[in-house]
């Protein structure tokens, strides 16, 4: 056996750029529940995520107007139901962050790492290898772990808020695969589409809970950079990174890679908000890492 490949039994059996490339967008969207969460202080949940997607939509949409213009109709409507559920996740999610603290956000949203391949086995038809099962299951042990206090693990409605979104997450992962598989549309324009439409419908329950007004931005600094940050770098570039990915590798395989998300997000919330980081969810964090690891493994075979 050569040194080379003897190297190679060593490594994952496919760590393309599209797995290092969801690694890279866990890593942003572990910080982006801390930076939520702070600028939630001077603004409200559905004016957040209409800014943020407004933002990403004018940066985004004169680099693809071309590739949008080449829309078929049945992809625009595809398209535009995927950007429906993106709408439901981020008012689920940003709900959540407002309701509980940054680190359980984090941490909670990793069980989609679990719906994940649960849907896709309903959705396929197929019965849930057992292997994979397992490896979800202890990403979800170090999931429990990390929400463990001394009076045990207690659901609040922010709680409950992310859980739905990472059921939102499944389902939005496993339909983009099934809707756009051997589609010829482009990331650009299926990512400038989605955008739009969260633009959009967030415009719209905007008008309609705040009126004119709600469309006023804060002058303060911490909602700019907090908001700059979240739509160019946690919407805009990791969205489209992630609709790329996904139409490279499998659905169950992204969602162990995003399961590592929890882990970056307890340490942005230790570094950015002070939140504790116990021995509990260090072990947490562990169980986290070993099961995405595996998963990943196993759902490329």
């Amino acid at each position: 056996m050569t040194e080379a490949s003897s190297r190679s039994t060593l490594l994952p059996p496919s760590f393309p750029l599209a797995d290092l490339s969801l690694l890279f967008v866990a890593v942003i969207w572990g910080a982006s529940y801390a930076v939520a969460k702070d600028t939630l202080a001077v603004t409200s949940v559905v004016a957040l995520i209409f800014f943020r997607f407004l933002i990403a939509s004018v940066v985004l949409l004169p680099v693809c107007l071309r590739e949008m213009s080449r829309l078929q109709s049945g992809d625009a409507l595809r398209g535009a139901a995927l950007g429906a559920i993106l709408s439901l996740i981020f008012l689920s999610e940003t709900v959540g962050v407002l309701h509980t603290s940054a680190t359980n956000a984090a941490f909670l949203i990793s069980l989609c790492i679990i719906f994940t391949p649960i849907l896709e086995s309903i959705v396929n038809g197929r019965r849930l290898p057992l292997a994979i099962a397992a490896c979800a299951g202890l990403s979800l042990l170090g999931t429990g772990l990390m929400v463990w206090k001394a009076e045990g693990i207690s659901f609040n409605s922010g709680d409950l808020a992310i859980l739905c979104a990472a059921a939102l997450r499944a389902a939005m992962v496993v339909s983009t695969k099934r809707l756009f598989v051997g589609r010829a549309i482009s990331s650009g324009a299926l990512t400038s589409l989605q955008m739009i439409t969260v633009m959009a419908l967030s415009g719209a329950l905007l008008f309609v809970t705040q009126g004119a007004s709600g469309f006023v931005p804060p002058s303060a600094p911490a909602f700019w950079t907090g908001l700059l940050f979240l739509a160019l770098f946690c919407t805009l570039a990791a969205f489209f990174i992630q609709t790329w990915a996904v139409r490279h590798t499998n659905p169950t395989r992204v969602s162990f890679l995003m399961g590592t998300e929890p882990v970056f997000g307890a340490v942005f919330a230790v570094l950015l908000l002070g939140e504790v980081f116990t021995w509990l969810d260090a072990a947490g964090a562990a169980l986290i890492l070993a099961g995405t690891y595996f998963g990943a493994r196993l759902s490329s075979q």
